[in-house]
C-alpha cells in the first residue's frame, strides 16, 4: 500500500495518492452495513514502532484501517482533540481542513495533506508576508514549518490525554525558498523513540521535490492535567 505521506505537496482540492479521502464514501440513501474497517476490530497492537519503552498504545494494522473509516470532528484547535481522542485520530482530523492545527500554524496558513502513524506532510504556499530578505521566505517561518511538522508526527503516535513539546530543532538551509512563491511541502518523520523522549526530522521539498531545508528535532510527550511536569524542569540530556 502506498504511503500517503511520501507523495509530496498536493494541490488543493486533490488527494494525496494512498491517503484516505474525507467524507463519505457512499451514496446518499440507506446506511450501507458497515464492513470490517468500520467495525470494532482488534485491539492496535501495544507493541512501540520506535525505540525501546512505548509512552502509549501506537494504532497500527486494524487500529490505522479503523481510525481511517470514520470521521472524526474538526472540533477546534489540535490541543482540544488532544484532550478527547488518540494523536492519530486528532492529527488526522485536521486534514485538508484550515485553521484545524495550533493557532499559530493556523496563522501561517499551514495544512495537513497526509497522516500515517509517525508520519505527516504539511503544506503551505509561501506569501509576500513570509519574506525575510526580499523574494525570500524568513528563516523563522521555514523554522516553524518543521517544528509543527515534527511536532505533528509525534502527537500521531501519542495516546489520549498527552502533548508534544520541543526540546530542540536543528535546522539546515539548503537552498532559497521563494516569497511570495508556489507551494512548499514539508514532511515530519519519528527516526528514534524512548520513552517521552522522540527523536523526529523534517524535510521541506518545493513542487519539484528538491529538498530546501531539512531539520532534527528532539521532541517530548507530556501527559495532559495536573500530573504534567512543570514547565521550569530542567531540560533533559540529548539522547545519544
Amino acid at each position: 500500500m502506498p504511503n500517503p505521506c511520501r507523495t509530496g505537496p498536493t494541490p488543493p482540492g486533490s488527494t494525496p495518492s494512498g491517503s484516505t479521502p474525507s467524507g463519505p464514501k457512499t451514496a446518499p440513501g440507506p446506511a450501507a452495513t458497515p464492513g470490517p474497517a468500520a467495525g470494532p476490530g482488534p485491539e492496535p497492537s501495544a507493541a512501540a514502532p520506535f525505540g525501546t519503552a512505548p509512552f502509549g498504545t501506537a494504532p497500527r494494522g486494524a487500529g490505522r484501517r479503523r481510525a481511517a473509516a470514520r470521521t472524526a470532528p474538526v472540533g477546534g484547535s489540535l490541543y482540544g482533540r488532544l484532550e478527547r481522542m488518540d494523536g492519530l485520530d486528532a492529527v488526522r482530523a485536521a486534514r485538508g481542513v484550515a485553521r484545524a492545527l495550533f493557532p499559530f500554524s493556523d496563522l501561517l496558513g499551514m495544512r495537513v495533506v497526509a497522516v500515517a502513524p509517525g508520519e505527516v506532510l504539511l503544506s503551505v504556499t509561501t506569501a509576500a508576508d513570509h519574506q525575510g530578505w526580499p523574494g525570500h521566505t524568513h528563516g523563522g517561518y521555514l523554522a516553524t514549518l518543521c517544528d509543527t511538522a515534527c511536532g505533528l508526527a509525534v502527537a500521531s503516535l501519542v495516546p489520549p490525554r498527552h502533548t508534544v513539546v520541543t526540546a530542540n530543532l536543528s535546522l539546515q538551509y539548503l537552498r532559497p525558498v521563494p516569497a511570495p512563491g508556489g507551494e512548499v511541502g514539508c514532511l515530519g518523520t519519528v527516526t528514534h523513540r524512548q520513552g517521552s523522549r522522540v527523536l523526529a526530522r523534517a524535510d521541506v521539498t518545493g513542487g519539484d521535490g528538491e529538498v530546501l531545508a531539512a531539520a532534527t528535532a528532539l521532541m517530548l510527550v507530556r501527559p495532559v492535567g495536573p500530573q504534567a511536569p512543570d514547565a521550569a524542569a530542567p531540560a533533559p540530556a540529548p539522547v545519544s
